[in-house]
């Protein structure tokens, strides 16, 4: 059996699943990268709050991707930075 390979994609896209840029959505801290920008949440007193800058992993540790200094944070959930998505806010 012979496939075109420029139908191909045409006729079979119903059997495939859509693929998506990672993340758009919020993600568990469980599995955040260490080499990317991301924009995280955390938890007090007053409710869930994304920060308003970029964090980055390091390890056990959390820094603000901008400054490289270590800030005390348990983020919960992560999506990564967008210059983009900030200026929406």
């Amino acid at each position: 059996m012979q496939i075109n390979a420029a139908r191909w994609p045409q006729a079979h896209s119903k059997f495939m699943a859509p693929i998506h840029r990672l993340p758009d959505k919020w993600l568990p801290i469980s599995i955040a990268p260490s080499d990317s920008d991301l924009e995280v949440c955390v938890i007090d007193q007053r409710g869930v709050h994304a920060l308003v800058f970029p964090c980055r992993r390091n390890g056990g540790e959390w820094i603000d991707a901008s400054t490289k200094k270590h800030i005390d944070i348990q983020p919960t959930h992560w999506r990564l930075w967008s210059e983009d998505r900030q200026t929406e806010s």
